[in-house]
């Protein structure tokens, strides 16, 4: 009774909108979800995917409120998370896979979405730059779970995607709704509550602190709001209808081979060497300097500050339009112009060095190296003090096309499921189904309490040749 009077409530406040605002949502979410498939690249995992949409749909086909059709699909992101767009595109993440205990678990976080949606609120929310999403997590924390190194960011900078922030009170309805959504299409609701402590464990363990809001300011994580979701799930009758996948190891089994971490094809560290499958080049650091990722580059510093980065500088063949517009970018910034501006064959191929000399010996100079490959002029540029310049200009003469031994040498971390046996460590399965999670991790995912466990299937990760 209270489910069906809550539905009529929101069939009312629903169909207060105008038609014609769900069609602009439509249009501009349509948009939208062309630059996110461009940008941040859809999992082609369609077991996985198929799975996800049954959920969606089965949570859609509660509203009585239809204005178009919901998609749910899966986006190429490392991090735990969760977002929704206008006009129906729902996404969640690879990374939030890893998190996901329960049907339930993700019925929660499906129906939390699709009330941002159905109440409009992103389309009424100023852009904001980075994806906050509901499970929003720094991905190089997550790569030092995983045992590697936090991969290069997509070198080619296409720039970052917008979506909206919300507000609290949008947070607490999309929880509430969602909730009862989730209630009438037979999930249970404290399940989102469940999911969110999880990523809270997740985030305590990575950051070495408790979250202090700014990581979660768009999506509140906080005491207050896991109570009043699970007050409100006291509340809710749940209508009866088994889920989808009953049992443990057939709901992880749907997540084998879903990749943990940074994707590969944006770029891998092999110790010093930074690779990339796609673009199809290599470049190595300086031994012991800190390698960087970042929005558009990729590079490394020493302790001294001086840095050696690479970058795209324009596309096809366009070295000296590349060039020139450097130069004269950086001396209407600077007033510096070339002490030196050559052209040079590097490993076969003519490339344009131009040197900006430093104003005195205890300041850093500027290297450039202007190399075209593959349909992209790239941009090698260092600022060193003197006793590191031969050093850094190694490493900038270092680019190159990527081998086969060092294509064959890049791995991604995947999921897996594997059983532990009566009273095995923790340690020993690990070891024993080659899982390379952290141990602190491993057990915050699989909500694993004590050190000896029981005969069960656990969610693992294990490397394979990309």
């Amino acid at each position: 009774m209270k489910i069906s009077l809550y539905f009529l409530l929101v069939a009312v406040s629903l169909t207060a909108v105008a038609q014609s605002d769900f069609e602009k949502d439509k249009k501009q979410g349509d948009e939208y979800a062309k630059v996110i498939e461009s940008q941040m690249g859809i999992v082609d995992a369609p077991q996985t995917t198929a799975y996800i949409d049954k959920i969606g749909q089965r949570l859609v086909n509660q509203l009585d409120t239809k204005p178009f059709p919901f998609t749910f699909q899966i986006v190429d992101q490392g991090d735990p998370n969760a977002f929704s767009i206008p006009g129906g595109h729902v996404y969640v993440s690879r990374g939030l896979l890893a998190l996901v205990q329960t049907e339930d678990e993700l019925a929660g976080v499906i129906g939390h979405e699709i009330m941002h949606i159905m109440h409009r609120h992103s389309a009424r929310q100023q852009r904001k730059a980075i994806i906050p999403g509901i499970l929003a997590l720094p991905g190089a924390l997550l790569a030092s779970a995983i045992g590697m190194e936090s991969g290069p960011r997509p070198l080619l900078g296409l720039g970052k995607v917008y979506l909206a922030s919300y507000g609290r009170k949008q947070e607490d309805d999309a929880d509430n709704y969602g909730i009862k959504l989730a209630a009438k299409a037979g999930y249970e609701p404290a399940q989102l509550a469940i999911i969110l402590q999880r990523l809270e464990k997740e985030v305590t363990f990575l950051v070495g602190q408790e979250s202090k809001f700014s990581m979660f300011d768009d999506h509140p994580m906080t005491p207050d709001r896991i109570k009043k979701i699970n007050a409100t799930s006291s509340t809710l009758n749940v209508v009866q209808q088994a889920p989808f996948i009953k049992t443990k190891g057939e709901l992880f089994a749907q997540f084998n081979d879903i990749m943990v971490g940074e994707n590969p094809k944006n770029g891998a560290f092999l110790k010093n060497t930074f690779v990339h499958p796609e673009l199809n080049i290599a470049i190595d650091f300086p031994e012991g300097w800190r390698k960087e990722n970042g929005e558009s580059a990729v590079g490394a510093s020493s302790e001294k500050k001086s840095v050696v980065a690479l970058t795209v500088a324009g596309r096809d063949y366009q070295r000296d339009t590349a060039a020139v517009n450097f130069v004269n970018n950086y001396y209407s910034k600077s007033r510096m112009k070339p002490t030196s501006d050559e052209k040079k064959m590097l490993k076969g191929v003519e490339v344009r060095e131009i040197i900006f000399s430093a104003p005195s010996s205890t300041q850093s100079g500027l290297y450039t190296l202007f190399i075209p490959h593959n349909g992209y002029t790239y941009l090698v540029y260092g600022l060193t003090v003197p006793d590191e310049q031969n050093v850094m200009r190694e490493s900038a003469k270092s680019f190159r096309a990527l081998s086969a031994e060092e294509r064959n040498r890049i791995e991604k971390t995947v999921l897996q499921v594997a059983i532990s046996n009566q009273g095995e460590s923790i340690d020993a399965f690990s070891s024993r189904s080659q899982n390379v999670l952290v141990k602190e991790f491993l057990q915050i995912i699989n909500d694993l309490q004590k050190d000896e466990l029981e005969a069960m299937p656990i969610k693992i990760a294990v490397r394979k040749p990309y």
